[in-house]
Formats: C-alpha cells, sequence, structure tokens
C-alpha cells in the first residue's frame, strides 16, 4: 500500500465517524458503571457478624481476653470511663455453659455405667472363654467396646 491509500482509509474514518458497534459498547459500558454507583449509593447493608476472638488493644489499653467464646449480656463500663483492677467490664451469657456442663454430666454419668456394664460382662465372658464356652471374639468384643469406652470417659472428663 502507498501513502495515497492509507491516507483515503484515515479520511473514510475522518467522515464516517466510529462504526456503530463500537458505540453500542460503550454505551453499555458506562450504563453499567454509572448503574453501580446508584445501586452502591442506594442499597442499605445491614448486616451483623458473629465471631470468636481476641479484642486486641492498642497502645496503652489492657488487653481482654476470653477464652471461650460467649454472648455478652451487659456491658458495665461505657466509652473513655476510668476503670480499676478489679472492677467487672462485661458480663456474660452463661446458660450455654450451663446447658453444656449439664450435658456433659449426664454423657459422664451414662458412660460410667456403661463402663460398669462392660466390666461386669467382661468379667463373666473371660470365665466362660477360659472354660471353652465362649468364643475368643466375644471376649475381645466386650474388651474393645469396655476401652472405647474408658477413652471416651477421659475425653469428657478433660474438656
Amino acid at each position: 500500500m502507498n501513502d495515497y491509500e492509507y491516507l483515503k482509509r484515515s479520511y473514510y474514518l475522518q467522515v464516517t465517524g466510529n462504526p456503530k458497534v463500537w458505540n453500542a459498547i460503550i454505551i453499555f459500558l458506562v450504563l453499567i458503571v454509572v448503574g453501580f454507583f446508584v445501586w452502591a449509593f442506594i442499597t442499605e447493608v445491614d448486616e451483623i457478624s458473629y465471631a470468636t476472638g481476641k479484642i486486641i488493644p492498642s497502645a496503652n489499653i489492657v488487653k481482654i481476653q476470653h477464652h471461650e467464646s460467649a454472648e455478652i449480656s451487659h456491658i458495665n463500663i461505657k466509652n473513655g470511663q476510668l476503670v480499676k483492677k478489679g472492677d467487672v467490664l462485661l458480663k456474660f451469657n452463661t446458660e450455654i455453659y450451663r446447658l453444656r456442663k449439664n450435658e456433659h454430666t449426664d454423657s459422664l454419668k451414662g458412660l460410667k455405667k456403661r463402663e460398669s456394664i462392660y466390666s461386669e460382662q467382661l468379667e463373666i465372658r473371660k470365665k466362660l472363654y477360659k472354660e471353652g464356652l465362649n468364643s475368643r471374639m466375644a471376649y475381645l468384643s466386650i474388651q474393645n467396646q469396655l476401652n472405647d469406652t474408658k477413652i471416651e470417659i477421659n475425653r469428657i472428663e478433660k474438656e
């Protein structure tokens, strides 16, 4: 191509302008951006997030840490208020922990009852096995159940 042909093409583009497809794409993109900003301005976000963790202080503020997750039922201080060592700052709803403790106590009672039953059955099956009246599998099965129960008791007692 020579310079004359390039000149004809540039003159053609200058006279005809942008193709209609490009105009439509640009208008579409502008509408999307404007629509997003209108939506972001109008829409209200009312979101509540619950999380466990630590309150991490900055500067000379003292750390307040709670090792268990809990619901705060009452805040005894106001923003900027001075506090002394030993002041109660927050009250937690302890209902969850009371229920969990009762649940563990009930589970522990049931497991200890099961442990005593398995211990009695193990002694009976041990005697029967030694006399040849019971299979080794039946004896080992009760022994495994007893061991599993003891492991579960230890796990709950550690909690």
